[in-house]
């Protein structure tokens, strides 16, 4: 979606056909029943998920206008000697076959049908899949090196069992081409049909007569597509359902098509006989139903109005109530069915109760969508894979199917937009042609679709950035590595974060587009950004003509988290908003702050030049709140100096949001040693006297991991901290002070507590002796290991226990 935004379609293809090796792009395109509209987080927006299929059928239309056809990759790992053999050339056969030959097995498919596709060549209609479309994608397989042995029927030209001795392993996935009965009287006269193998003779090209009046008996995808394509045949056809349109299985559009194209359906009627002359059916008996309590399926059962029967004139009857797997060509074969006739597998692995058997597509599932068989497919290639190189089977495969995500997206800044329609052909021309109906969409339609997405995992992976960053520093493919670097010292200089908007609502964080932070303002100012460093307004790309500063949003607040003061706000405000007025002449820029704390060399004369060279109003006040009015922002505070309300009306506000520590820097701290203040900045040892080192020896800090600062303070720090690691590198020894844990080893009992509490890992447990050990170079001489131990054998040297009651009696003492 995001490349489709972009207009970068070559990366688009890349993304749909390439990375996942999907064989029936283009087919997925135009049949695929979306289940990935269905869990959009756009419909939280407006009802309207993203029209994802129609984009990528514009995306896999590019491709082939560009290359002519499919464009993937077809280069096959080092040739391996095992073999798989798979029954059936459909989504699940084919989309398997290509993925274990990449892997460098010998495949080869078998298929009764005279060419490639399964029910995608002989189910579904023209007009809905060009079949010049699928037999480029079915080229596809064969192109890579899948043997293809078409018009072969596992069961009557080769055995199941020969399949079993000459392969090493084997995919069934056969589908479901048998269709079901209605077992009612009548069912056996001339001119009864099933969907199936009207389809199988249309798309084929074969033979077929139907009469003027044809009824379609059914609901489902099967019975829109034998409805439609009948019509095109010149026949006058009505789709008789048991339920409401409202339970229909079939895709919603198809039946709006249907309709549209003048397919007649009587809803809530069945046939209960079908009445012939002459061994020809020429009328069908209905009873009209109701809807009852839900069935296993969740939809209302269909119940019978006694009384209600009646009749209805027919020439044709097309039976569309379901197929099943045929899969008596298993024979004596240790294959194990489900009730319903399926081949029963495990639904991690797709493999059978015989373990060189593998199975998918609706041989596992009776009919179901097309999208299903595909990932069946590649699933099941994954596992005949790990059985030849004799891997476990389900390892790290949790999520490969279907999971629902807890991801929202950015729902208050969606792209207001409605969804983009389909195009047909004209209704008229769309009665009378098996063409396909539905257009391409243009370019700028996707465009435009492709923005309504509100981008749900915020990386979307489309790896544009990667493209674009010409130093090569994003590599989307690159992992967490772990390797351990012998150092002499460590200096932390993690630095710091700004607050988030967001956790500022009362002054609009996050919901006004026009309320940014001062990040994002210096990033407009700035030459390189965005707007080449003239100051733009993010809602509608205008200069701002007033723009308001607000200082200390966040910080000296405790309500926030943030009682101090983030050293840094008042004069970068000061600077942007001197830049601001600079670049915007007729401008207005006001301040709003608590104090001005300009303590630095030339700091209070700037803020003076802002006030007298550029007018920048500075109001002395906190701001209470910020909202919107119409296209303006308005803020809400109090002019303490005048002790008057103030309500101020601008183009753009910038938040001097407060310093926080940077991410993950407590994880950092607990694994260095460091202890942190009430805030989660790193402890220094002292204060005053060891400002630049901690209580871990050889780990200093440096700059706002500190604690917030200046550029000119965090310089200084920096260079102190490389001071003291010099000064430590020159020493030809090292002293400690004398105070060091000591053990007792004729009492300690090796429980370990001291172990535990030690924060230097400077005790171990000899494993020999079951005693502890204290590495002196690494004790710091805390006492915490002489506290927890509760024998008394854990003591410091050089300081005895006396010491310790006599300092802790002095620093308990109450001092009048």
């Amino acid at each position: 979606m995001i490349a489709a935004k972009a207009g970068e379609f070559d990366r688009a293809q890349e993304i749909v056909r390439k990375e996942r090796d999907f064989v029936f792009a283009a087919t997925a395109a135009r049949v695929c029943t979306h289940p990935c509209e269905g869990a959009c987080r756009r419909s939280d927006v407006d009802g309207q998920p993203v029209s994802i299929r129609e984009i990528k059928r514009f995306i896999t239309d590019y491709e082939f206008n560009k290359f002519g056809g499919p464009e993937i990759d077809l280069t096959v790992e080092e040739e391996k000697e095992k073999k798989v053999a798979i029954i059936g050339a459909g989504p699940a056969g084919l989309s398997a076959a290509f993925d274990l030959r990449k892997k460098g097995y010998k495949v080869t498919v078998y298929d009764a049908l005279p060419e490639g596709g399964g029910m995608l060549l002989v189910g579904i209609p023209k007009y809905r899949l060009p079949k010049d479309v699928l037999r480029k994608e079915v080229e596809i397989v064969k192109k890579i090196g899948v043997e293809m042995r078409f018009n072969t029927r596992v069961g009557k030209d080769i055995q199941f069992s020969e399949l079993l001795n000459n392969f090493d392993a084997v995919f069934v996935a056969t589908g479901a081409h048998k269709s079901r009965g209605m077992n009612i009287p009548g069912e056996d006269l001339e001119g009864i049909h099933h969907a199936v193998e009207v389809l199988e003779k249309i798309n084929l090209e074969k033979e077929i007569k139907l009469g003027k009046r044809v009824i379609v008996v059914g609901g489902g995808n099967s019975a829109m597509d034998a409805a439609r394509s009948a019509l095109r045949l010149g026949c006058d056809v009505t789709v008789v359902y048991r339920r409401s349109r409202k339970e229909m299985p079939a895709i919603p559009e198809e039946v709006e098509a249907a309709m549209e194209e003048g397919v007649k359906f009587s809803f809530l009627t069945n046939p209960v006989e079908f009445i012939g002359e002459n061994g020809r059916v020429k009328r069908v008996k209905l009873i009209k139903m109701e809807l009852g309590e839900p069935d296993e399926s969740g939809r209302r059962r269909p119940v019978p109005i006694p009384g209600s029967e009646y009749e209805i004139e027919a020439d044709e009857v097309i039976l569309a109530i379901g197929e099943k797997p045929e899969l008596s060509f298993l024979g004596d074969a240790d294959i194990e069915l489900t009730p319903w006739g399926t081949i029963k597998v495990d639904e991690v692995t797709f493999q059978t109760s015989n373990p060189k058997v593998f199975a998918g597509g609706d041989a596992v599932t009776g009919p179901n969508t097309f999208i299903d068989a595909v990932g069946h497919g590649k699933r099941a290639a994954i596992s005949i894979d790990r059985f030849f190189n004799e891997e476990d089977l389900y390892e790290g495969r949790e999520n490969e199917g279907p999971f629902k995500s807890n991801l929202v997206g950015d729902i208050e800044h969606a792209y207001r937009k409605e969804r983009m329609k389909e195009f047909f052909i004209p209704l008229e021309e769309r009665k009378t042609t098996f063409k396909e109906v539905v257009l391409t969409p243009s370019e700028e339609a996707v465009k435009e679709e492709g923005k309504r997405c509100i981008s749900c995992a915020v990386c979307s992976e489309c790896r544009l950035c990667e493209r674009a960053c010409e130093p090569k520093a994003i590599m989307h493919d690159m992992v967490d590595k772990i390797e351990e670097i012998d150092v002499g010292s460590i200096v932390v200089a993690t630095g710091f974060e700004l607050m988030p908007i967001e956790k500022l609502p009362e002054y609009g964080g996050g919901k006004i587009p026009d309320v940014i932070d001062g990040l994002q303002f210096e990033r407009l100012l700035c030459a390189s950004g965005p707007t080449s460093g003239t100051p733009r307004r993010p809602s509608d790309g205008k200069i701002p003509e007033t723009v308001a500063f607000v200082h200390c949003a966040g910080s000296r607040d405790p309500a926030h988290g943030v009682a101090y003061c983030s050293r840094i706000c008042c004069m970068y405000l000061a600077k942007q908003a001197y830049i601001y007025r600079h670049f915007v002449h007729n401008g207005k820029a006001f301040l709003f702050y608590i104090d001005i704390r300009s303590n630095g060399k030339g700091y209070e004369e700037f803020v003076q030049r802002a006030k007298e060279e550029e007018g920048v109003v500075f109001i002395r006040g906190k701001v209470s709140k910020i909202f919107q009015r119409g296209d303006k922002v308005v803020l809400w505070g109090a002019d303490t100096l005048t002790g008057e309300r103030v309500e101020l009306e601008v183009d753009l506000v910038v938040l001097g949001t407060a310093m926080v520590p940077s991410y993950g820097v407590k994880e950092l701290a607990s694994k260095l040693r460091i202890p942190t203040d009430v805030y989660g900045w790193l402890q220094e040892a002292h204060l005053k006297l060891r400002p630049l080192e901690t209580v871990t020896a050889g780990v200093f800090i440096a700059g706002a991991a500190q604690f917030p600062k200046d550029i000119t303070d965090t310089v200084s720090q920096a260079s102190g901290a490389a001071g003291k690691v010099l000064a430590l590198f020159s020493k030809p020894e090292l002293t400690k002070e004398p105070t060091i844990a000591q053990v007792d080893t004729e009492v300690c009992a090796g429980c370990g507590f001291c172990r535990d509490a030690c924060a230097y890992d400077a005790i171990t447990i000899d494993p020999r002796r079951k005693v502890s050990v204290v590495n002196e170079a690494l004790c710091e001489g805390c006492g915490a290991c002489s506290a927890a131990c509760p024998s008394g054998a854990m003591t410091l040297r050089n300081l005895a226990k006396t010491q310790v009651f006599d300092m802790v009696e002095v620093a308990t003492e109450d001092y009048e």
